[in-house]
């Protein structure tokens, strides 16, 4: 999701220069009206500054090894300008050496650690500076630092747990198509001209995947535009925002896939208020912080709405029933994180048991998928096969 910096003015006439995520820039502009802010600038921060790694992503890996290197040299009792020199040493002529020299080059010139990372925001994200702004202005900066790369770190091998579950239905499904696909233009229509000199009337299967291998072979190229010209039209559709809320409400219904959807965005939510509120940024902040990192529009519309309750003195716990989750662990987790004062710890365990309910359900999911595809596509392939061999056996019994 893009990345836009916006100028400001609060209802109390403070100015902020801050970073929003959005689908595009109006709906950015859309956002920050309905805080309540006065715009004096919107502009897309992936344009601007930051030279040639600006404009690509740096693996969040890469950014947890670096940030958890920075906060040792820092820790060590290192000026920040030399750590960020020490680092780019050793990253010569990869992205983050480049980044490293630009923020060492900021930092001598009288900036601070959080605003030279908001030049870059495809590499620190908005939550990320948010944090380092907060430690700076704590005096914390090494201890949040340390807990941003751990946290990066978490995130990175939950990533790689669900990438792994999916591989292999992914792999099976792009086989299955990969092999019909050759069977259906290249192998089948070899087959055509003999069973027209057969003479006979061919049986039912047979008709069915010759006339099905004919519009393949025929046509793949308006086959083949029509489903680019329906995934394009699909990608400009949803970057309309009414489209878009729609899908994202309606995914959520979905039985099975909106649960797990729901649980993700959910502990996206709450690792992230964990992370900003561990590292001193106030609560109205990370709520507005957090909505910007939200992916699904209704999740994003709950935290604004727990957010003007917050400002009006309700409880973050009792706001929480905007979000469309349908499980109540949250809401008595921060309950009891507010009332022992405990609440990013308590919002930080959520986020776990919510990532860990994801991987499970997707690692069942996925073991079922892998049985049931090889069921469906060796059911296709009998089925051709079958197709091709009666033909051949009606010949034969004819013959004899």
């Amino acid at each position: 999701m893009p990345t836009f910096a916006y100028r400001a003015r609060r209802p109390g006439g403070e100015v902020l220069s801050e970073l929003i995520e959005a689908a595009d820039r109006p709906d950015a502009i859309a956002r920050l009206k309905r805080q309540g802010y006065f715009l004096l600038s919107v502009e897309q921060a992936d344009r601007s500054g930051g030279g040639r790694g600006a404009s690509r992503r740096v693996p969040r890996g890469e950014v947890a090894v670096f940030t958890g290197q920075l906060a040792c040299l820092v820790h060590a009792g290192l000026p920040l300008a030399q750590a960020l020199r020490c680092l780019q040493q050793q990253l010569k002529r990869t992205p983050l050496g480049e980044v490293a020299e630009r923020l060492g080059a900021d930092v001598s010139d009288s900036s601070s650690l959080s605003e030279a990372m908001a030049r870059w925001p495809r590499v620190f994200p908005r939550t990320y500076t948010a944090a380092i702004r907060a430690g700076e202005e704590s005096g914390r900066l090494a201890e949040v630092m340390r807990r941003l790369a751990d946290n990066l770190k978490q995130e990175v091998e939950t990533r790689g747990r669900v990438r792994g579950a999916l591989a292999y239905p992914i792999f099976l499904c792009v086989l299955g198509a990969a092999t019909l696909t050759v069977m259906m233009t290249f192998v089948i229509p070899r087959f055509t001209a003999l069973f027209v000199t057969m003479g006979a009337e061919l049986p039912a299967p047979t008709r069915i995947l010759l006339a099905f291998s004919d519009v393949m072979d025929r046509y793949w190229p308006l086959v083949l535009g029509a489903v680019v010209a329906g995934v394009a039209a699909a990608a400009w559709a949803m970057k309309r925002q009414a489209v878009r809320t729609f899908v994202d409400a309606w995914v959520l219904r979905l039985p099975w896939v909106g649960t797990i959807l729901q649980r993700l965005e959910m502990a996206r939510f709450c690792r992230t208020m964990a992370e900003l509120l561990n590292s001193g940024v106030p609560i109205l902040s990370s709520l507005q912080i957090t909505s910007g990192v939200l992916s699904n529009r209704q999740f994003i519309a709950g935290v604004e709405r727990i957010r003007g309750e917050v400002a009006r003195g309700r409880e973050l716990s009792k706001g929480l029933e905007h979000l469309p989750i349908d499980s109540p662990l949250v809401f008595h987790m921060a309950a009891v994180g507010e009332q022992s004062g405990q609440l990013p710890e308590m919002l930080l365990e959520a986020a776990e048991i919510y990532e860990k309910q994801c991987e499970r359900a997707i690692a069942a999911w996925t073991a079922m998928l892998g049985p049931a595809l090889i069921v469906v596509l060796g059911g296709v392939i009998a089925f051709v096969i079958t197709a091709i061999l009666l033909p051949v056996f009606q010949a034969s019994t004819l013959a004899g």
